[in-house]
């Protein structure tokens, strides 16, 4: 497995295609007859005639919001391809994530390579399939993209449209993964996130390739590629965009804070401490892994596996319920803690 950043670029595909950065986008060249499968609200669907792809920071490199160039998503993606002055057959995505957080996966086996280009940032934006909606589009015109994973898939190979579909599905699946196994919460719900509310994906294969291929599921060669370029792509990107990793989910405060745990709720039981040393505190192993333990009860209850009396029961057997409610529970576990600290300090 190859990785590639930024700085790396430009990078050349085995086929010539070619991954440049120019001014605020990522750009995909096409040396040739392309098959492209696009979300995008220009030139999306199924297409033939693309000359080039991109992924487009309307930040401007600053983590804020630029104004869209016309009223709708269509027309703006329009404009950015004449401005920056590429044919008229593309297609793009566009994002706030910054494109010096680029990463690039790649994996060959035999002479086939999947090339996942990806740009990753739901710190502001993460939701979970089926949580309550932010807005009802209206004539074409959306909800302001503040936070956004976003996917170029490149193969060298060619794909059958169905197997394009197929990979897409598989590299949707390979990106919730990697949410779920980094404990990103949902912005709209108590649930771990799947995605953000705008993410894109635009995936590229070649027709002109010898090596035709008609499965990208799970059970074949191509779909662990695309699930394991992908999965890796998207840890990496958040990590450069929000710093989002494993060791960053060991903190009792992210991993309660979908269910109302909060550095603010915390003061009010710790008067005597200040903010580092309670972020400090929740960083301790004694109190993340019960933390830990904790969330996957109260998931267990939400998804309808565990009854409200099951999860109090065996939490129970972590620290004493008493009546409490489930953060307050937790909480005072927390001050015991704290209290045999402070106790065998002055022994």
């Amino acid at each position: 497995m190859k990785k590639f950043h930024c700085q790396d670029l430009p990078v050349i595909f085995s086929n010539a295609d070619k991954v440049l950065l120019k001014d605020h986008m990522i750009l995909l060249n096409f040396a040739g007859h392309r098959r492209v499968l696009s979300t995008s609200a220009w030139n999306g669907g199924i297409q033939e005639d693309l000359k080039c792809v991109f992924n487009y920071d309307l930040s401007h490199n600053k983590t804020v919001f630029c104004e869209l160039l016309e009223p709708t998503l269509a027309g703006h993606m329009r404009r950015l391809g004449e401005v920056a002055g590429l044919p008229s057959q593309n297609s793009g995505l566009c994002t706030a994530a910054q494109m010096k957080n680029l990463s690039i996966i790649q994996e060959c086996w035999e002479d086939i390579c999947v090339t996942a280009i990806v740009t990753a940032g739901i710190d502001e934006n993460g939701g979970r399939a089926g949580d309550p909606a932010s807005w009802q589009e209206k004539n074409g015109e959306l909800g302001v993209p503040v936070g956004t994973i976003n996917l170029l898939l490149h193969f060298n190979c060619n794909l059958s449209p169905g197997a394009l579909a197929g990979a897409l599905l598989t590299a949707t699946e390979a990106k919730a993964v990697a949410i779920q196994e980094l404990q990103l919460p949902s912005k709209v719900s108590c649930g771990i996130a799947t995605g953000s509310g705008t993410d894109g994906a635009i995936l590229v294969c070649d027709p002109t390739s010898t090596e035709y291929r008609t499965d990208c599921g799970k059970h074949s060669k191509l779909g662990e590629m695309i699930g394991q370029t992908v999965l890796h792509g998207v840890k990496d990107a958040l990590f450069l965009q929000t710093e989002a990793s494993v060791k960053r989910v060991r903190d009792a405060l992210r991993l309660l804070g979908r269910f109302g745990l909060c550095e603010e709720y915390l003061k009010a039981y710790f008067p005597e401490s200040s903010s580092e040393e309670l972020q400090v505190f929740c960083k301790e192993e004694e109190i993340w892994t019960s933390a830990a333990i904790y969330a996957n009860l109260l998931d267990l209850e939400n998804w309808g596996i565990f009854t409200h009396k099951q999860v109090r029961k065996t939490a129970e057997k972590l620290f004493s319920m008493r009546g409490k409610n489930e953060l307050e529970a937790f909480i005072s576990y927390m001050k015991k803690i704290k209290y045999n600290q402070e106790r065998k300090k002055m022994e």
